[in-house]
């Protein structure tokens, strides 16, 4: 999904209820990072349940002294029996 697709959807068809982020770990290399963590939601989209635990993966990169991300990605974690 293009990044104007996915504002476009996420500004029209889904409702946040709650979100929370936790289990930050920091690798920071010169004028780049890469954070993971774990973020917990209650959301929807176009009404159904769309609650969840995710880990996201951030790549964050220092431009003209500021940080910004540049990449994210995210999945579910893995199942206690894996």
């Amino acid at each position: 999904m293009m990044r104007e697709e996915w504002l476009a959807a996420a500004m029209t068809r889904a409702t946040n209820e709650s979100f929370h982020y936790e289990d930050f770990v920091i690798n920071e290399f010169g004028d780049a990072a890469v954070v993971r963590s774990r973020m917990s939601q209650q959301a929807s989209v176009d009404g159904q349940p769309w609650d969840g635990t995710f880990m996201l993966t951030d790549v964050w990169i220092r431009r003209d002294g500021r940080w910004q991300v540049v990449a994210r990605h995210s999945s579910t974690p893995p199942s206690k029996s894996f």
